[in-house]
């Protein structure tokens, strides 16, 4: 994991009273001077709220703030993503400000005539994104959502028009141009699927109305990405696709949204706007959070990949490929038998003096799990 972030060593501070703060020499200038003033800036109004440091990895990616406990509130849901900067919240601000520039730039025909709306929303897209990739810290996930939505934003600045899948294929290229060691990592896998299932899914149900579109998306993403949840995290959220048909919607037109207008207005001195900013954007992730502690209190919510077999797991990548495929091959009701093998279908055992030993090793630590057939 350090080799694909090409991080060559790792270190620590010891804590000590003689530890003394270096300051920069001279007027340096870098991304993480900027992030970390970002931080003690936006401390005063952060701090007290429940959900400060949820707001303030939305802001600048950091998320050291968020606290163990909403952590597992969002992990048990399937929700981690939407609590940091990610491809979705880059592609929701540079979407946002595309539309937003289109809008005001046709009400002012002289502009037009220099330069089109859509042309002009496109470059003010690009550059929305590449500030929000930079505020993060260019981290990879975020440098990879910045290449992917350029390469739809120039396509509009060229005036190409491509097949939306050879965009995705432009894109794919150039992420693995940029960083070769991309296939290393579950976030690439994990991001490429999802906007595969996207472009799949937003070319069915074009004569439904956009609102039955959304939620059948938002269903389609939840529930094409258990399998691979199950496989990279040997666990999963059953109840994830209710989870995030209620916090996509939250995080993407409220708390983000309100997050950055807060960061924003602080800047400006605006600080009076601000503070009812974040207190709006942390007021939704209080009520998000009742929602989701209680899908989390269901015991059925998590399924454990060490307490499935390979087989069921096979089965339920059919059944979910099944399910998702377009519904003129007639090929879902093929999804019920395979359901009833996962849930009917009795799970091997171990045999009678037979012992499975596993040893799992994380780089910092050793433990070693020993199963019988009624023990572990």
């Amino acid at each position: 994991m350090l080799f694909y972030k090409r991080i060559d060593a790792t270190g620590y501070v010891r804590t000590s009273i003689d530890n003394k703060r270096i300051n920069a020499i001279g007027n340096t200038l870098s991304i993480d001077r900027i992030r970390q003033d970002i931080r003690y800036l936006l401390s005063p109004f952060l701090e007290k709220k429940e959900f400060g440091g949820v707001i303030n990895a939305l802001i600048i990616g950091d998320r050291s703030l968020i606290p163990d406990v909403q952590w597992s509130l969002f992990k048990s849901t399937n929700t981690t993503h939407l609590s940091v900067i990610s491809g979705l919240h880059i592609g929701l601000i540079s979407g946002l400000m595309f539309l937003l520039i289109q809008l005001l730039w046709r009400h002012c025909p002289r502009l037009n005539i220099i330069i089109p709306a859509k042309i002009a929303a496109a470059y003010f897209g690009i550059i929305s994104a590449l500030l929000y990739t930079l505020i993060s810290g260019f981290s990879i996930p975020t440098v990879r959502a910045f290449i992917m939505a350029s390469v739809v934003f120039i396509s509009i600045i060229l005036k190409r028009h491509n097949n939306i899948w050879q965009l995705y294929g432009i894109a794919l290229i150039l992420t693995l141009l940029y960083n070769p060691l991309s296939v290393l990592s579950i976030g690439f896998w994990l991001s490429f699927y999802v906007v595969a299932v996207i472009i799949y899914g937003s070319a069915q149900h074009q004569n439904k109305s956009w609102l039955y579109r959304l939620i059948y998306i938002q269903l389609l993403i939840s529930f094409s990405t258990l399998p691979l949840t199950i496989w990279f995290f040997s666990s999963t959220s059953v109840l994830s696709p209710i989870a995030n048909l209620i916090a996509i919607p939250v995080f993407s037109f409220i708390t983000t949204p309100l997050s950055i207008i807060g960061a924003l207005l602080t800047f400006s001195g605006l600080t009076d706007l601000s503070e009812i900013s974040f207190f709006i954007a942390n007021k939704s992730l209080i009520y998000l959070s009742i929602f989701l502690k209680q899908l989390q209190q269901f015991d059925f919510n998590q399924w454990n990949y060490t307490q499935t077999s390979l087989t069921d797991l096979t089965f339920f990548i059919f059944l979910v490929f099944i399910i998702i495929i377009p519904k003129e091959l007639k090929l879902r009701l093929l999804s019920i038998p395979i359901l009833g093998l996962i849930l009917f279908v009795p799970n091997p055992k171990i045999d009678n003096n037979s012992v499975l030993i596993t040893t799992l090793d994380v780089g910092q630590g050793l433990a070693t799990i020993v199963q019988t057939r009624n023990h572990v």
